[in-house]
């Protein structure tokens, strides 16, 4: 805790009580001078040089302890709770708690002062590898001031790869992504956090998946507390919390301090933005410095919008600032699950992840396809007549599991077996079951009699019930 000087005090003019005191005059027997003077040396009040009242540094005799006017508080007429540190009234200044990162240095509004602007470099956008393997670029720095460009902090390439002008390359990784997820239109739709869920699964072994969702439940224009990178995607995606009917996108927020998710600078750090609408808390400028500040930390962005309501203009802002901007020019749009996977997947292929075991088949769709040596993506190897075999990547020999057969198996529909390469009975047909018709059916209200007893075509017009006697 400390106190503060506050600034802009107004001095206040006291009519001298000793009629032997000159015009102009001020001291401790004259009284102060008028709000736009400051009293001298010499007890006379005059004009104030340079710009005129405001924030001003204080004197070496009170170097935190003065009034606007750089004059130092007076320890005589302090209150004993802050002695040398009260304003011209006899007034303390106010105490705000200070975070742990600054605990005696912080301002009025409780943020630490920026850093400065250290290890300044003069080409953005290019890289070196020190002597250690280690990659940094070069990048604009605004969470350090405006014109601010420096390196990034050191980054190791993860095993199998190398640095090669300022970035990692070579062997697969295993990334940390945090997901900023929107919580208001087109990305609260359920095929959203369904297509998440699925995503998790299926590569959530391969990376660590982190969370910060956006807005918050009380403020539209905050974000909810960042969830770190961890290998249980969906006990992360858990946390994502209900959609909310507010029209504000709190995007600067979500992307303020994100950093710190991350625990340091490592090979395959990213963000991914999940938005369906206008990024309105707060101008543009202001987020694109969020996304500058977080790549000058080794954190990548990359945007992805869902639904029709995106600003394209404003997201694509955000990918050129963080040099992820796709070559032609368009950003990835998820109008449903399978779109939304592919998006992500891509960004998962950009960041080099570590998608599959080299060799090892899967399915995407109906195409069987097998892992390429890089182990980061799949090359499809050939289209399944009757669908792919989820879980072992093959395909079908014969028919697709359930689906009903050409033909009949004795007196049942033929149905394809579970392993696809077989026909099995299916539904028993009780009036026989014709080659490339199915089950015989009875016409509407057909009866007959036999043995005195009368039957009637059954509803379901499979069978024929026995309605009593004829």
């Amino acid at each position: 805790m400390r106190w503060l000087a506050p600034l802009g005090l107004a001095m206040l003019f006291v009519a001298c009580a000793d009629v032997g005191c000159p015009p102009g005059a001020c001291g401790a027997e004259c009284g102060d001078c008028p709000q736009d003077q400051l009293c001298s040396d010499a007890g006379l009040c005059s004009e104030p040089e340079g710009p005129g009242p405001g924030p001003v540094a204080c004197p070496a005799e009170c170097p935190d302890a003065c009034d606007s006017f750089g004059q130092c508080f007076r320890p005589g007429d302090c209150p004993a709770e802050c002695p040398g540190r009260c304003n011209a009234d006899g007034q303390c200044p106010p105490m705000v708690s200070c975070p742990a990162e600054c605990p005696d240095n912080c301002g009025a509004d409780g943020a630490c002062p920026a850093e400065p602007c250290t290890d300044r470099c003069n080409a953005p956008g290019t890289g070196v590898c020190d002597a250690e393997g280690l990659a940094r670029l070069c990048l604009r720095d605004p969470g350090h001031g405006a014109d601010c460009t420096r390196y990034t902090p050191p980054i190791p390439c993860g095993e199998g790869r190398q640095c090669l002008d300022g970035r990692c390359g070579g062997a697969c990784i295993e990334p940390s992504v945090m997901l900023l997820v929107d919580r208001t239109a087109d990305v609260a739709a359920p095929f959203v956090r369904d297509a998440l869920l699925a995503f998790s699964e299926r590569h959530g072994t391969r990376l660590r998946f982190g969370l910060r969702a956006f807005p918050d439940d009380v403020d539209a224009c905050s974000a909810g507390s960042p969830v770190a990178p961890s290998a249980d995607g969906r006990l992360v995606l858990a946390r994502l919390g209900m959609p909310l009917s507010t029209q504000q996108t709190a995007v600067t927020a979500a992307f303020t301090d994100l950093a710190r998710s991350f625990g340091g600078a490592a090979d395959g750090q990213a963000a991914i933005l999940l938005i369906g609408g206008r990024p309105d808390c707060g101008p543009i400028e202001a987020l694109a410095d969020q996304v500058a500040t977080l790549r000058a930390a080794g954190v990548t962005t990359y945007a992805i919008g869902v639904g029709e309501a995106v600003d394209g203009q404003r997201l694509a802002r955000i990918a050129r600032e963080a040099d992820t901007l796709p070559a032609a020019g368009g950003l990835p749009l998820a109008i449903d699950g399978p779109t939304l996977e592919r998006a992500l997947l891509d960004v998962l292929t950009r960041l080099d992840a570590c998608l599959c075991r080299p060799g090892t088949y899967a399915c995407e769709g109906n195409n069987r396809v097998v892992c390429a040596d890089s182990g980061t993506a799949y090359e499809q190897v050939e289209r399944c007549e009757h669908g792919c075999r989820e879980g072992i990547g093959e395909c079908y020999p014969l028919c697709h599991p359930d689906e009903d057969g050409p033909g009949c198996v004795g007196d049942a529909l033929a149905i394809c077996g579970p392993d696809g390469a077989s026909y099995v009975p299916g539904m028993q047909c009780p009036l026989g079951c014709f080659e490339g018709l199915g089950c015989r059916l009875c016409p509407p209200f057909d009866s007959y009699c036999e043995n005195g007893e009368l039957f009637v075509c059954a509803p379901d017009r499979m069978s024929y019930e026995r309605r009593g006697r004829c």
